[in-house]
């Protein structure tokens, strides 16, 4: 679908990186369920989503980003998943 290349090196990073987000995804999410109880950690999820999200450049090019928000990509995992 992307024209990438065959090989099973590259099919086995993309495939540790996806896992990998996807575990530190879980763990916040059961981070948040555990700290908060069920009303606010429907609320503190997205809270906590949207920004890691923008940090990595979904809603906003990096380049677009304020210099005293340019630490957050660094903060982001989402970012480092695009990137990988």
């Amino acid at each position: 679908m992307s024209a990438q290349p065959l090989e099973i090196v590259r099919f086995c990073m993309f495939l540790s990186i996806s896992i990998l987000i996807m575990f530190i995804g879980q763990g916040t999410g059961l981070m948040i369920g555990a700290v908060f109880n069920v009303v606010n950690g429907t609320f503190m999820g997205p809270t906590i989503a949207c920004p890691l999200m923008m940090f990595a450049g979904f809603g906003v090019s990096l380049r677009d980003l304020p210099s005293y928000l340019k630490w957050g990509t660094y903060v982001s995992y989402l970012r480092y998943g695009l990137e990988g």
